[in-house]
């Protein structure tokens, strides 16, 4: 039993049981992100209005001749 708990205590396995944690977490994190920037995102398509057919130039005439 000690033999098992002092082998779980060693540096090198805690390091990378701890990299694991924290590798889950950025994961979760970035998941999270990424289906909000996604919510962001549709909302705002919903609000943009492309017309079909691009209308031609408007050309402004000038008040001053030259």
């Amino acid at each position: 039993m000690k033999q098992k708990l002092l082998k779980l205590c060693r540096l090198d396995v805690l390091a990378v049981g701890l990299a694991l944690l924290a590798l889950g977490y950025a994961c979760c994190v970035h998941h999270r992100a990424q289906e909000r920037l996604n919510e962001i995102e549709s909302v705002v398509n919903e609000g943009i209005h492309i017309p079909a057919q691009p209308r031609p130039p408007i050309k402004f005439e000038s008040e001053c001749p030259l």
